[in-house]
């Protein structure tokens, strides 16, 4: 079982009142960005909210709390 992690924005970045917790995302590029968990769907589908523990330590990320994803609950 592959397990990917989703990384919540700490401090005071990590709330929006629009669209709620914030957490770090992937584009397509593999540039890193942070959205909103309740950003609408067209705007998700531009984004990967999970991480490799690789993608982690490429991007900085890999000393943050994190959430664990099953992947293959995800698909």
């Amino acid at each position: 079982m592959n397990m990917r992690r989703r990384i919540p924005v700490p401090g005071d970045l990590a709330q929006d009142e629009r669209f709620g917790e914030m957490y770090y995302a992937l584009t397509k590029k593999d540039e890193l960005c942070m959205i909103g968990i309740q950003a609408s769907p067209n705007t998700m589908k531009r984004y990967r909210l999970e991480f490799t523990a690789e993608e982690a330590e490429r991007h900085g990320l890999s000393n943050l709390p994190y959430e664990e994803v099953n992947e293959n609950a995800t698909k």
